[in-house]
């Protein structure tokens, strides 16, 4: 085979791979589409179970395309609105049969500026009609003297600037809860 055949073969590989590749999504996401949907996406506030400090938390979930999975990220409040720790997202999966998202998150306290501990978290999911939506979760986090946490899980309009809009928030969250 000479050095052209060979480059000619490799183009036409190429080309066959890349076609091969979008007619496979595309037959995935026509597939999707008359499966259950799932509405994760927004910005959704916490509130844990029981008394005690830093019993809310305000998050964000979104479909992140790039590692082809949902990423919830956001923070963790003392009950005066100021910031206690932050989590981010480093791997999940959605278990449509048991209706639970499960997540893995890095979490940094806001003193320290560093990574803190490695923790893991699922919502429960309720369906309504084709519709998975998140009503309650729990977490597991490194926090000394913790353990796993149940809270509820509410859709809010948006992430609140400032502590005075956070604090407003944090009683929508007990209301609901």
């Amino acid at each position: 085979m000479s050095l052209l055949q060979l480059a000619v073969a490799l183009i036409v590989g190429i080309i066959t791979g890349v076609l091969g590749n979008a007619f496979y999504q595309w037959i995935r996401n026509m597939l999707a589409s008359f499966t259950d949907r799932l509405d994760l996406k927004g910005v959704w506030g916490e509130r844990v179970s029981g008394y005690g400090e830093r019993l809310n938390s305000i998050g964000s979930i979104r479909y992140d395309l790039r590692r082809q999975m949902w990423v919830f990220d956001g923070t963790n409040f003392h009950n005066d609105g100021r910031p206690y720790c932050h989590w981010r997202t480093i791997s999940s999966h959605v278990d449509r049969v048991a209706g639970r998202y499960y997540y893995i998150f890095l979490n940094t306290h806001e003193d320290s500026g560093h990574r803190g501990y490695t923790g893991f978290g699922f919502i429960e999911l309720e369906k309504h009609g084709r519709t998975w939506s998140p009503v309650r979760g729990s977490f597991a986090a490194g926090n000394p003297g913790e353990a796993f946490r149940s809270h509820s899980v509410i859709r809010i309009d948006s992430v609140p600037n400032g502590i005075a809009e956070r604090l407003e928030v944090f009683k929508f969250l007990e209301e609901k809860s």
